[in-house]
């Protein structure tokens, strides 16, 4: 296991809006069923369930998904962000809302 990995604290599954989050697998899962997210996917949706509520720029995506990995593109957020929406949005109620020109905010289903 590289280093960095063995030495990270656990961080705590989150329950939110009828959804578990697990971070330490990287899974979400709906009424006990898991939904099948990459691990990048999964952070940029972790992210969103952080600002819920609010709205999350791109470049806020970028920083705390990408952070310095690639000189990547705004718009490979939107890419994920579609990813996103067609694996989330029928089978857990989700959405999520772009707000234009300046980013994207989760609305999460009402329980």
């Amino acid at each position: 296991m590289p280093p960095q990995e063995r030495d990270r604290l656990p961080v705590p599954a989150l329950t939110v809006g009828g959804l578990e989050l697990d971070p330490d697998r990287s899974e979400v899962r709906t009424r006990g069923a898991p939904v099948s997210l990459t691990r990048k996917e999964f952070a940029v949706f972790w992210s969103l369930v952080a600002d819920r509520g609010r709205v999350t720029t791109r470049s806020a995506l970028l920083r705390r998904v990408w952070g310095r990995e690639i000189d990547a593109n705004p718009r490979t957020v939107d890419v994920y962000i579609r990813r996103l929406r067609s694996k989330l949005e029928q089978t857990t109620g989700c959405r999520i809302e772009t707000v234009v020109n300046v980013g994207y905010k989760l609305v999460l289903p009402q329980p």
